[in-house]
């Protein structure tokens, strides 16, 4: 909603494209947010490893967030800060 008007529906398809096109980013907030798609955080979080030991920052953070408070993974307070 930066900018623009909310738009789910419209969210939605920009990550089923990004994930299509060889960015899982996209496709683990979709399954994480549930947003068009069933809510699957298990494999949302394994989306946001995969990306993060490929080091991008964004998807480390975002998986420290899942260890911190167990969303998709079991919580583990130490995982959440390496």
């Amino acid at each position: 909603g930066l900018g623009v008007r909310i738009d789910q529906t419209g969210a939605m398809e920009w990550w089923r494209r990004s994930g299509e096109q060889g960015h899982p980013l996209g496709r683990a907030y979709q399954l994480r947010d549930g947003v068009g798609v069933p809510k699957d955080e298990r494999q949302a979080a394994v989306l946001l490893q995969t990306v993060a030991d490929e080091g991008l920052a964004e998807a480390q953070s975002n998986l420290g967030w899942c260890f911190d408070t167990g969303t998709g993974v079991d919580k583990d307070e130490q995982r959440a800060v390496e």
